[in-house]
């Protein structure tokens, strides 16, 4: 935007480089993921996410790729058939 404004001679976005941190990520174990799905919860939004994270763990189909899963039919939330 500055490089097109011509507020800057150069173009700065090009010159930009990410630094990617390597991180050590931790697992939950099977008594956690169990503890998840047995939650009991009063909001139906959080049943949902509670009921699509232990999918998500045990898939590696990331959280954004479930949400865009469709339900086969009417009426029923997510991927539900």
């Amino acid at each position: 935007m500055t490089f097109k404004r011509e507020w800057s001679k150069e173009d700065l976005i090009k010159k930009f480089k990410p630094k990617m941190e390597k991180r050590q990520r931790e697992f939950l174990s099977e008594e956690e993921l169990e503890n998840i799905e047995k939650l009991k919860i009063c909001s139906e939004r959080i049943e949902i996410v509670r009921d699509l994270f232990p999918l998500s763990c045990y898939t590696w189909i990331s959280n954004v790729r479930i949400v865009q899963l469709k339900s086969k039919k009417p009426g029923l939330p997510y991927g539900e058939t």
